[in-house]
C-alpha cells in the first residue's frame, strides 16, 4: 500500500464514520420518540378509563346539560327514535398547571388532581397537566328522562407535548445542519362511553 493509497483510506474514514455517528445515535432517539409515543397512547386510554367512571371534570356537567329542558316529554323513549329530542352537549376541559378550563362552565379540579391525572403520570411520567383535555359529548343513545345515566362519548387526548431529542439535533448542528429538537408528540386520544361518571 502506497501513501496515496493510506490518505484515501483516511478521506473515506472522514466521509463515512459521521455517518455511521448520525445513523447509531439516531437510531437511538427515534427509538426513545418512538417509547414516548407509545406511553403517551397508553395514558390517553388509562385516562379515558378512569374518566368514564369518575365525577366529571366539567362542572355541574348533567345539570347544565339538562337545564329548562321539558323531561316528561316522551319520558323513557329510546333518544334515538323519530321525535324524541334528548339533551346535547359538547365540553372540553384542558389541564393547566393549576387548575384548568373549560369552553363551558367551570373546571373541577378534584376528580382531575386526585384520580384521572394521577393515573396517566403513572404511565407516562413526562407528561404535564397542561397536556391533557378531556371533552364530554352526548351521544344520543340513552332514554328520555334519563339523567345520571346520560350517555355520553369520553375522549382523553395528549396535546401540546413534545419529545426531546438528545443526539440527532447537536450532531447536525456540529455539521451544519438543521432538526426540530423538540418535535411534537401526535394528539393520541382514546375515547370510551360514559358509565357512572362518579367517583367511587
Amino acid at each position: 500500500m502506497t501513501c496515496d493509497d493510506k490518505g484515501s483510506v483516511l478521506v473515506e474514514a472522514a466521509i463515512a464514520v459521521p455517518f455511521f455517528i448520525l445513523l447509531v445515535f439516531g437510531a437511538v432517539d427515534a427509538t426513545y420518540m418512538f417509547a414516548d409515543w407509545t406511553l403517551a397512547n397508553k395514558a390517553a386510554y388509562v385516562g379515558a378509563r378512569k374518566a368514564v367512571v369518575s365525577t366529571p371534570v366539567a362542572a355541574n356537567l348533567i345539570g347544565n346539560i339538562t337545564a329548562g329542558y321539558d323531561l316528561t316529554n316522551f319520558a323513557g323513549q329510546r333518544c334515538f327514535e323519530v321525535g324524541v329530542t334528548c339533551p346535547t352537549a359538547q365540553v372540553t376541559c384542558t389541564g393547566a398547571a393549576s387548575n384548568g378550563s373549560c369552553d363551558t362552565g367551570n373546571f373541577q379540579d378534584a376528580p382531575f388532581t386526585n384520580v384521572i391525572f394521577p393515573a396517566m403520570k403513572a404511565v407516562f411520567p413526562a407528561l404535564q397537566r397542561q397536556n391533557v383535555q378531556i371533552k364530554y359529548e352526548t351521544n344520543g343513545l340513552g332514554f328520555m328522562g334519563q339523567l345520571n345515566g346520560l350517555p355520553m362519548n369520553v375522549t382523553v387526548r395528549i396535546v401540546n407535548k413534545t419529545h426531546q431529542f438528545y443526539f440527532i439535533g447537536p450532531i447536525l448542528r456540529f455539521f451544519g445542519g438543521a432538526i426540530t429538537e423538540a418535535p411534537a408528540i401526535p394528539q393520541f386520544a382514546s375515547t370510551m362511553q360514559s358509565e357512572d361518571l362518579t367517583t367511587n
